[in-house]
């Protein structure tokens, strides 16, 4: 019950608004469905998949008749992308079907029935880019790549930067000039790679904006002028790096989130001050935006849950309403979940580490009952507040669960992921917990957890 796939995943609404699509099983295989806008809870697969899942990313065309999704063979990870109509469910390769990884460059509706796809067929190493005809599958070479790590492009379907990587490690990006030379743009520090990302340009290709945390701790969202290079910093946040940023159908960026102990979006586009009052007073829960971009009249939206399933929503901007339209995971209705609580750990250096403590219902009686550790992966990664099965399996059976941000996560900044590691053991934690209340986190009196 608490690892299997939910019911719904990847809600995401047509960019006219008549449609919305989700990811859900098939025969326990996972597809893609479509239904009507007017009649969500009657879609049907338009995917037959039968061996391998269809990958969890996937965008709608401009067409509003296509879907572009991605599938691999056996678990290679070689990530083949293809077409689907939702009028005859018939499905186009856009890429070579094997042995080939590709990945959705950019789609405009300046150009409804084509896409720019970037694959490594001719050379592993590298991947060049593609100008592809998404209803006949026909393909025709945009760039050869020999060098360039990443390829930047605009909404006009324009090749703009490039990135490599220099001898010592770090990001050198050029510009592509109207001639096709590259000329150096901007440079990256090995130290900001982890924190900083290039996102996108303006309609009108004269700003990029990008995730940036070369000259500070934390990533901010930044908007830099193609031609004069000047920077404006648009979102920040003092306590959690700024790590998913929504953009409007037209390319501006509305708001950007931070995570510390919870999900919390800073405003930067008034139309954003319509939006998330709506959301964030139907119900309770961290929001998300699997519709990317924000449709101008209809977008999906998610609320995180800890100790309920979380649930898509249909903001329908039009008439300024949110509708329910899907419980991610049917099966947890009536299940006593527990909740996940944000705890700060204070370790011995002083250094203050974000986690989150789940605890079993008969705590009480319990005495001290044991708790489990739940390391995330990577280091560089991080822990997050929700509905986390690891976490209500284990305090199910009674048990004490905690998760911690430990030194070298990320999401809290560059002092935090290249902190060093005290030497020898740590005697105790000592656990602080705080709950979010709006913006503002109220500290209550400090416990001890546990002793190891």
């Amino acid at each position: 019950m608490f690892f299997d796939d939910p019911d719904y995943q990847n809600v995401q609404v047509s960019p006219n608004g008549e449609h919305i699509s989700y990811l859900m099983p098939l025969h326990g295989v996972r597809n893609l469905w479509v239904a009507a806008i007017a009649d969500p809870q009657a879609g049907e697969p338009i995917t037959r998949a039968t061996d391998r899942d269809i990958g969890p990313y996937y965008r709608w065309a401009h067409t509003n008749q296509h879907l572009i999704y991605f599938q691999d063979h056996e678990g290679d990870e070689n990530w083949r992308a293809s077409s689907v109509s939702l009028k005859d469910g018939k499905s186009v390769l856009l890429t070579p079907e094997r042995g080939v990884k590709s990945f959705l460059q950019e789609i405009d509706p300046r150009f409804p029935e084509q896409a720019l796809l970037r694959h490594n067929q001719r050379d592993k190493r590298y991947f060049d880019l593609f100008r592809i005809n998404l209803i006949s599958g026909d393909s025709e070479l945009i760039f050869e790549n020999h060098e360039y790590v990443w390829l930047i492009t605009d909404s006009h379907f324009r090749l703009r930067l490039g990135g490599r990587y220099t001898p010592s490690g770090d990001l050198e990006v050029l510009e592509r000039t109207e001639d096709g030379d590259w000329v150096p743009f901007m440079t990256v520090p090995i130290s900001d790679l982890d924190g900083t990302r290039l996102l996108d340009f303006s309609d009108d290709g004269q700003t990029l904006h990008l995730l940036d945390t070369r000259q500070r701790d934390k990533a901010a969202l930044v908007a830099i002028d193609m031609k004069t290079q000047a920077r404006r910093i648009l979102a920040d946040d003092p306590a959690a790096d700024i790590d998913d940023v929504v953009f409007s159908a037209d390319r501006r960026p509305l708001m950007a989130r931070a995570v510390k102990d919870r999900s919390r979006w800073h405003l930067i586009d008034p139309d954003a001050a319509k939006i998330l009052p709506l959301l964030t007073t139907y119900a309770p829960g961290d929001l998300a935006f699997p519709s990317v971009p924000l449709g101008d009249k209809k977008a999906s939206a998610y609320f995180e849950r800890d100790k309920t399933s979380g649930e898509y929503v249909l903001l329908d901007r039009d008439d300024s309403v949110v509708r329910p339209l899907y419980v991610q995971r049917k099966s947890l209705a009536g299940v006593p979940l527990r909740p996940m609580e944000p705890v700060v750990i204070r370790a011995r250096d002083g250094l203050e580490l974000n986690g989150y403590l789940t605890q079993p219902s008969d705590l009480a009686d319990a005495g001290k009952p044991p708790l489990v550790l739940v390391i995330h992966g990577g280091p560089y990664w991080r822990d997050y507040w929700g509905f986390n099965p690891d976490h209500q399996w284990l305090a199910n059976r009674g048990y004490v669960v905690l998760s911690v941000n430990y030194r070298g996560s990320t999401g809290f900044g560059k002092a935090l992921s290249r902190r060093p590691i005290m030497n020898g053991a740590v005697a105790c934690m000592t656990i602080s917990s705080t709950r979010s209340i709006g913006r503002s986190a109220r500290a209550l009196p400090t416990q001890t957890v546990s002793a190891f």
